[in-house]
């Protein structure tokens, strides 16, 4: 099954990166997305403590094709080809944002894999067909595709700033909110910590 409600925008379904896209594992090799199994260990960032961490997939979207891609251009020379709407990192945002939208306009500054800023420099729409897949790490929800930090709505779980959460001591939701959606998706979506409301988690 679905891990979480895709957003549904006009031309394509799913929050996903194009075929071809490098993922960081943990040694710092990488591994096309397509490629990517439940046993790899894949480089994240741990935004509780601040520093970077390893985890392995929660959950991989098999291939899928459409017709259109987002091109994202970099300051470092990285580019990223995203379909429909796959959140980047924010840091002026303190948040992972939609790409395509006002939220993240040119000159954004994200992070990449070693760690340094750089800012978005360039995005279009690219009228192509490609095939697509999604990964979602277990707990941290974040991952380094083509070296640029992206992740998807559930990372947003607290504000963020200088690369940490910015916890608030909110009390964690009852397990009993979460009775029929089993204890990988609680644990690994963080779904305790999250203040959606419960029907648009699940």
């Amino acid at each position: 099954g679905v891990a979480y409600s895709p957003t549904v925008l006009s031309w394509i379904p799913g929050i996903c990166l194009a075929e071809g896209t490098l993922i960081t594992l943990a040694d710092e090799s990488t591994t096309a997305i397509e490629n990517i199994q439940m046993s790899d260990l894949i480089k994240v960032w741990d935004f509780d403590n601040g520093v970077f961490a390893s985890a392995h997939p929660l959950w991989i979207k098999q291939q899928e094709t459409t017709a259109r891609y987002n091109l994202l251009t970099f300051s470092d020379g990285s580019t990223l080809k995203t379909i429909n709407q796959h959140r980047i990192f924010n840091k002026q945002a303190g948040a992972f944002t939609y790409p395509m939208t006002d939220d993240t306009p040119i000159g954004t500054i994200t992070v990449n894999v070693q760690g340094e800023e750089v800012s978005l420099v360039g995005k279009t729409v690219v009228d192509e067909t490609v095939n697509y897949y999604n990964v979602i790490t277990d707990y941290h929800m974040n991952l380094y595709a083509n070296g640029i930090l992206t992740s998807l709505r559930f990372n947003n779980v607290y504000d963020i700033n200088e690369m940490k959460f910015v916890k608030d001591g909110r009390a964690l939701r009852s397990l009993s909110e979460f009775a029929d959606i089993d204890s990988r998706w609680v644990d690994g979506l963080r779904l305790r910590e999250q203040q959606q409301p419960i029907e648009t988690i699940s």
